[in-house]
């Protein structure tokens, strides 16, 4: 068995297909710095085995079939403050990512990216920044600022 390095990324995937989910997992394990920790395709399981799991970041999908995913993320939030939410979507809708960053996500990504920023994101997130692609970056703060919210 190799050896892992002594500062690994522990990561946890949520998205309800299952062939996004493990091809996502595995590209993350083909990394030396990243463990993928488990993963689930409900909210209901996420909620009941992320905490056992200790991750670092969690990839969280907005569209989960059984919660709303701004409400998971607000309840992944509450259950793991040490984590930090990485939202990864098929969509950039601004207002759905103003509502995730409220909800306590930390970074927003969307599933058309490149499987390399995917990466970079799930570093940099665990590394205190807050991955957004550019094309929604400024619109995600135009609405927060619109319904009150504060960007950071």
């Amino acid at each position: 068995m190799a050896e892992t390095p002594a500062s690994v990324l522990r990561v946890y995937l949520i998205d309800d297909h299952p062939i996004v989910r493990e091809g996502f997992a595995r590209a993350l394990s083909d990394e030396p710095d990243i463990v993928v920790v488990g993963q689930a395709g409900t909210a209901a399981d996420a909620l009941g085995e992320t905490a056992s799991c200790k991750p670092d970041v969690v990839l969280v999908d907005l569209d989960i079939p059984d919660r709303d995913g701004i409400e998971l993320v607000g309840a992944l939030r509450a259950q793991l403050p040490q984590a930090t939410l990485l939202v990864l979507s098929g969509y950039g809708d601004e207002s759905r990512v103003a509502e995730a960053l409220r909800a306590g996500a930390q970074g927003h990504l969307v599933k058309t990216s490149k499987l390399e920023e995917i990466i970079d994101g799930v570093r940099r997130i665990a590394m205190g920044g807050a991955p957004l692609p550019s094309s929604i970056a400024a619109a995600a703060v135009r609405a927060m600022r619109k319904r009150g919210g504060k960007p950071g």
